[in-house]
């Protein structure tokens, strides 16, 4: 399926499939009886709801460890003026240490890391003997790790709180003193050096925080949001997106190996005849919103809703040929389609029926009117005609042609066309989509998945002349889908 395709799917141009709908007229005299659900003939909506488009996202812990490690320097050198030892003054020490790999975990519902780390720890100062004071230098070595939770959150002007509580732990920390042995100092650095980070946390975190800002890798993608994609090479209609704002759930770790978080973006959308790629540039300026939050997460819900002007519609209609199947599955030709309103809540069309393959073999055209009635079964989600009425008036003047013909469309297009079940038509492009997905250029390490694809009709309408303003006809649609992205520890970050 092309992109174009499911894009038309997705959209449900019905007033198109709609008024080329000879496919589904039948004649009069069958006195066929209306099928189930209620007639789409007046407003039924006043005002469009908004559009959501929801991501849920999640990230492999391995990934995130193996981006850190890339980022973190290996080598970490530092001093602090203390005394270690009783025996020691004016002391201090410096550390000079190389860091292992850093690996994140999940601890209940936080996210949990550790760093190993080993080198060697220097020791100065005065060295009090009792009867004299000695000056101090000398070297042991030093292994430990650094450990402790997280519950990252990210703030309303996109920045990151990562809200680290972090410990340490010395598993070798031995110093020789001249001649009065050596001292294990593993649970006195333990103890002291947790207790420096605790009242460093802060410092800590907001040093993280002003470090990493997430605006300005979020901004181009909030103006690629203002986009417009055409519905097809030969239907003038364009789906337009204006996102509005950006909201997102907590960070989650619910899975064991996984970071999980719910982005939710309101979406302004709309169906039009004619490009708004000007407007929408223009509304693509806009400042990049602050971030608000949400408890709950939601499908993606694309409410669209379309008008086409009468006028507009009969000059695509009458560019169009339609070509339908026969009962034998010869090729049936309808063109010149025009559409007008009849009396009350009906459509008329007419248009001409082509065949070289008619009544004993012979080509035969007739120009037809039919009127049709539009029948809606919300539960079902199936769209139906009746109360329909068919004229034919064939151009050979073989009116047994005719009535062959109308047998035809009888038996061809309206026993085996009469219903558009929106069901099926979503189960086809949830089909297509996951073929599509699997067929295009996407990044490795990136696993994108559509579940849940739902197509609903909400409304259809022939909308009454206004002043100023010619009679449309009017369709609402609802599109919702399930839409996750997973990223495995194959991503990479593009430069």
């Amino acid at each position: 399926m092309t992109k174009k395709r499911f894009f038309l799917i997705l959209a449900l141009a019905m007033p198109i499939l709609l008024l080329v709908g000879v496919k589904w007229l039948v004649p009069a005299i069958l006195k066929l009886a209306p099928p189930p659900g209620a007639p789409l003939a007046t407003a039924q909506s006043t005002e469009v709801l908004p559009s959501f488009l929801s991501l849920q996202a999640s990230a492999e812990l391995s990934l995130l460890s193996r981006l850190l490690n890339e980022e973190v320097p290996t080598q970490h050198t530092g001093m602090e003026e203390k005394n270690l030892h009783k025996r020691i003054k004016n002391g201090s020490y410096r550390w000079d240490v190389q860091r292992g790999a850093i690996q994140l975990t999940r601890h209940e519902d936080q996210l949990a890391f550790q760093l190993p780390f080993q080198g060697i720890i220097t020791l100065q100062g005065n060295l009090d003997a009792g009867f004299l004071k000695l000056p101090l230098q000398t070297d042991g070595g030093l292994a430990g790790q650094v450990f402790g939770t997280a519950n990252p959150i990210i703030r309303s002007d996109w920045s990151l709180a990562p809200n680290l509580s972090p410990a340490v732990s010395i598993q070798q920390a031995q110093i020789g003193l001249r001649g009065l042995g050596n001292i294990d100092l593993s649970g006195l650095l333990s103890e002291h050096l947790t207790q420096r980070l605790a009242s460093q946390t802060g410092d800590l975190n907001a040093l993280i925080g002003d470090r990493v800002k997430l605006a300005p890798l979020i901004e181009p993608l909030w103006q690629k949001g203002f986009t417009e994609v055409p519905l097809g090479d030969d239907v003038p209609l364009f789906a337009s997106f204006a996102p509005r704002s950006i909201a997102l759930a907590p960070i989650t770790f619910d899975k064991e190996d996984a970071l999980q978080l719910s982005l939710q973006a309101e979406v302004e959308t709309n169906l039009h005849s004619s490009s708004r790629k000007s407007e929408l540039a223009s509304l693509a300026t806009a400042p990049l919103p602050p971030l608000s939050t949400i408890d709950t997460e939601r499908q993606t819900e694309l409410h669209l809703r379309a008008a086409w002007g009468l006028d507009e519609l009969n000059t695509f209609l009458r560019e169009q040929t339609v070509e339908a199947e026969l009962s034998d599955g010869k090729p049936l030709f309808l063109s010149y389609l025009q559409v007008q309103p009849f009396e009350g809540d009906r459509i008329l069309i007419t248009g001409q029926a082509q065949t070289d393959h008619g009544l004993f073999g012979r080509p035969h055209r007739s120009d037809f009117s039919a009127v049709v009635k539009p029948y809606f079964d919300p539960e079902k989600q199936v769209l139906a005609f009746g109360n329909m009425d068919i004229r034919l008036r064939a151009d050979d003047g073989l009116s047994n042609a005719s009535a062959w013909l109308l047998d035809n469309l009888v038996e061809a297009l309206v026993q085996r066309g009469l219903r558009i079940d929106l069901v099926k038509e979503s189960a086809r492009a949830q089909e297509e989509l996951a073929q599509a997905l699997a067929s295009s250029d996407i990044p490795e390490g990136v696993e994108p998945k559509v579940e849940n694809l739902s197509l609903q009709l909400l409304d259809l309408y022939l909308a009454p002349e206004a002043a100023g303003k010619a009679q449309e006809l009017v369709v609402y649609v609802k599109a919702s889908a399930d839409i996750h992205v997973h990223l495995t520890d194959a991503f990479q970050i593009p430069n």
